[in-house]
């Protein structure tokens, strides 16, 4: 009798009674598996995944005027922590690459790609130069890398924004690409080229 109390007794433990709690316990798994999907919430007025590919160009400044020293590092050193942080911040079907300012602009591969481990490898063997960028030559071959289709666009840029090198430079992008600009630096640095 002892052992048939206690197994009712266990079974309705286990077994939930009340509705309300069952319906409380559905809700909390529903929510749990909502945070792992991390859904953006009620953009454009209605709840949607964020499940639409990215096309990301990272825009590098490499001129002379990066190797200026902010605190204990470069602003290239920075300017390359920051696009390395724009790197792990995408998803496996985004696709991205880098194009590096220079006298002569560079993009790390030919095309936008998946290998996000390559060009994060591409920024920490970056080197800084001594030359002026060619801004219009770099804003061309980055806006060149976008192709038309369903994916969000983006153009980040990543320089300390020196006078001489961008001077009136007007960003004007094409359609459907959104511009980010991350500023490098506290300020105007002092000229390193005359040292005499």
């Amino acid at each position: 009798e002892f052992i048939r109390r206690a197994l009712r007794f266990t079974m309705r433990i286990r077994r939930p009674v009340d509705m309300l709690l069952l319906v409380v316990r559905t809700l909390l798994v529903a929510v749990v598996i909502l945070l792992f999907l991390k859904p953006r919430l009620f953009s454009d007025r209605r709840f949607v995944f964020d499940t639409v590919a990215r096309d990301v160009v990272i825009l590098v400044d490499a001129t002379a005027s990066m190797g200026y020293v902010d605190g204990a590092q470069t602003r290239f050193a920075l300017a390359r922590a920051e696009a390395s942080a724009v790197l792990a911040g995408l998803r496996a079907g985004d696709r991205a690459t880098i194009i590096w300012l220079k006298a002569q602009p560079a993009a790390a591969t030919p095309e936008l790609g998946i290998n996000h481990d390559f060009l994060q490898d591409c920024l920490r063997r970056a080197r800084l130069t001594a030359e002026h960028g060619n801004v219009p030559r770099a804003w061309t071959l980055a806006c060149a890398m976008f192709t038309r289709g369903e994916q969000r666009r983006e153009l980040v840029i990543i320089s300390d924004f020196q006078r001489t090198t961008w001077g009136d430079f007007g960003f004007i992008a094409p359609e459907g690409v959104q511009v980010v600009a991350i500023r490098i630096g506290q300020g105007a640095g002092v000229n390193m080229a005359v040292t005499r």
